[in-house]
């Protein structure tokens, strides 16, 4: 009798045994899986977020480079002195980085005053101008 206890014993043994190495494979079969996942989702968010990123730096650079761009031709103005009398006016240029001016001769005003009047969507739009020049202060 004992040793038929023994026996019934061992096979309950040899089948939790069984049952805990069934579990164990199917846990790592599970902790595999969601391993794999996890690694593909980062992977992904990795790739997307370079993309991103890099989209967003060159578009940063191509603004960058066309306000380069702009503030270049603000780099300089106009002034246009208006006679009392007549039609003639003195144009001066002057350098907004550092203020000289400079004589630029004699135009026609009317053809000086409505060079950029029928223009759409103008370029030189009194804000940008203004921007251009206070960006020259700030760098100093």
């Amino acid at each position: 009798m004992v040793g038929a206890m023994d026996n019934i014993r061992a096979r309950q043994i040899m089948r939790r045994k069984a049952a805990m190495r069934a579990l164990r494979a199917r846990d790592r079969r599970r902790a595999i899986l969601t391993g794999a996942v996890l690694t593909g989702a980062v992977a992904i968010g990795i790739v997307t977020g370079a993309y991103f990123a890099r989209t967003v730096t060159t578009a940063k650079t191509a603004s960058y480079t066309a306000f380069l761009a702009q503030a270049e031709e603000l780099r300089t103005g106009t002034v246009l002195f208006v006679p009392l009398e007549g039609n003639i006016c003195r144009q001066r240029i002057i350098d907004n980085d550092t203020w000289h001016m400079a004589d630029a001769g004699s135009v026609v005003c009317d053809e000086a005053v409505s060079w950029n009047s029928s223009a759409p969507g103008q370029k030189y739009f009194v804000a940008v101008r203004v921007d251009a020049i206070r960006s020259g202060f700030r760098t100093k």
